[in-house]
């Protein structure tokens, strides 16, 4: 199995004195990996890179970005927790109005199979529920689903701080980058 290059792109990095590289590999399998690198020592002693994901249309996009090299957009825990419960772990990711949407949705269903494809948060929810407690019982998931609406405010990351907390690092950042193919 061999790797080969099939995407170099690049653009000018923030200062204006040199560059940012991407570049996409791909092997036989189809499998893709991409690099990217600073070319700048002013920027590379400032930045690193840093993506986030956003979906929309049913699709997952990437967004990169060069962030401070003392923040991040990821979550750091004041109490280290390696393991967080379930409840706490479904509030980070999705909306109290979501979370809410989707405890309706499981109210009204007396199984995973009875809930619309169409529910993707309570379908989710549920998958994500059998995952961490290996259950689908639906009493447990409607309570676990309850405990994080009650709870949401109090957790330490929600998604609405997560994303504060993320609004916060971006307006000190550079991107989101976008590279113009070369070669």
């Amino acid at each position: 199995m061999s790797w080969e290059k099939v995407y170099t792109g690049e653009t000018k990095c923030p200062c204006g004195t040199g560059k940012l590289f991407e570049e996409g590999i791909s092997d036989d399998w189809g499998q893709y990996r991409t690099s990217r690198y600073i070319n700048c020592p002013k920027c590379k002693s400032l930045y690193h890179y840093e993506s986030d994901y956003v979906t929309g249309s049913g699709e997952i996009h990437e967004k990169v970005y060069l962030v401070r090299n003392a923040e991040t957009l990821r979550i750091h825990r004041t109490n280290n927790a390696v393991v967080i419960s379930f409840e706490e772990a479904i509030a980070e990711r999705y909306s109290l109005s979501g979370i809410k949407h989707a405890y309706e949705i499981l109210i009204g269903a007396s199984t995973y199979k009875n809930i619309s494809s169409r529910e993707f948060c309570a379908r989710e929810i549920m998958r994500e529920h059998k995952y961490a407690n290996k259950t689908m019982k639906m009493r447990e998931v409607r309570e676990n689903v309850s405990n994080s609406i009650l709870k949401y405010h109090d957790y330490e990351y929600n998604q609405e701080k997560v994303e504060k907390m993320k609004k916060e690092v971006l307006s000190r950042s550079f991107g989101p980058i976008y590279f113009d193919a070369i070669g």
